[in-house]
């Protein structure tokens, strides 16, 4: 898995917070302004998954599209770079200033056998901030021999098509807001993954892609609401606040421009979603089938 990808992986652990009403199960929607009828789309992603594929509705939405909007710009070159900034925690601390030697060793013998093949073992990433080891081991939690993410497929395709890529906030701004889970919490959910050897997690991850590849927004909501990391207790930071902070942004391109936008699929549903957002905003928002 390459580091784009891992980090943008990360927004998958923080998409199943918001409940509220039922959603009719699309994945693509028509945003259309009632001022302009200028039109654009919103498309709920999941940012790992098996054997991704885009459809052909999307590929009719970007034949209509001059901007691809997603949650970071995976087509920067200097992302690389500002990732590695924000890797890793602050002032020397290593895991072994948050957890007992016991507890450590649990975490090598769960993380070291996972992410061998990528050429890395916990010691040498012991610095690293929990919650991107967590991310990093993702593509060990799934029975596919072709992993995947759909924002990388949406910024290829618009790479080929020559549509402007942006991004929704940056990767300093992305990890502003993960950095409030403070990192012995973030030490003690990797730890709690340790203890059944990823097993709860594997299950939860195969239910959401199945959910996913239905276009069943209702059982992913469904599955946010059993979910129990630990993660539920910072949604406002987390969830809320980013979908708010987005909007005037989403508002403002789609006021100029066609857009396809493509977020984590759970920032689209509930009272505080993406949907219901635009709606309130005097968008008109029908799903694509």
């Amino acid at each position: 898995m390459n580091l784009k990808l891992k980090i943008s992986s990360i927004a998958l652990l923080f998409t199943a917070f918001i409940f509220g009403q039922e959603v009719e199960n699309a994945l693509l929607w028509e945003i259309t302004n009632k001022e302009n009828k200028q039109t654009s789309f919103l498309f709920g992603t999941m940012h790992v998954g098996c054997n991704v594929e885009l459809n052909d509705e999307i590929r009719v939405a970007f034949e209509q599209a001059d901007i691809l909007l997603l949650e970071i710009d995976l087509t920067n070159p200097e992302m690389a770079v500002e990732m590695r900034k924000h890797m890793f925690m602050r002032d020397g601390k290593t895991l072994l200033d948050l957890i007992s030697e016991d507890e450590y060793q649990l975490l090598s013998n769960y993380i070291n056998p996972r992410l061998a093949p990528q050429g890395i073992n916990l010691e040498v990433m012991k610095n690293v901030k929990p919650i991107l080891l967590s991310t990093m081991l993702m593509q060990s939690l799934m029975d596919c021999d072709n992993p995947g993410s759909f924002d990388m497929q949406l910024a290829r395709l618009a790479q080929e098509m020559s549509i402007e890529v942006m991004g929704l906030e940056t990767i300093e701004q992305q990890m502003d807001v993960f950095n409030k889970i403070p990192e012995k919490k973030q030490a003690q959910m990797l730890l709690e993954s340790a203890k059944d050897e990823g097993k709860k997690d594997q299950l939860q991850l195969q239910s959401m892609m199945d959910a996913y590849q239905s276009q069943n927004l209702n059982a992913l909501q469904q599955l946010a609401k059993e979910d129990t990391s630990g993660f539920i207790e910072f949604e406002e930071e987390i969830l809320i606040n980013r979908n708010k902070n987005w909007i005037p942004l989403i508002q403002k391109y789609m006021t100029e421009h066609s857009v396809v936008i493509g977020v984590g699929a759970l920032h689209l549903v509930g009272e505080q979603g993406l949907l219901n957002l635009l709606k309130n905003e005097g968008f008109e928002v029908n799903p694509v089938r």
